[in-house]
């Protein structure tokens, strides 16, 4: 799997960090999307 970090910078000036996946074959048969806690963090 391909893995970037983007960042979205709010109006409010919080930076929100996204880690997408990607598949690394053509054929994609669906997504999934996992959103959690704000007092979590990502390498838990």
């Amino acid at each position: 799997m391909l893995m970037n970090e983007l960042t979205i910078k709010q109006v409010d000036g919080y930076n929100t960090v996204i880690y997408p996946y990607y598949a690394d074959t053509e054929v994609i048969r669906g997504s999934i999307l996992i959103l959690h806690g704000m007092a979590e963090h990502h390498a838990r």
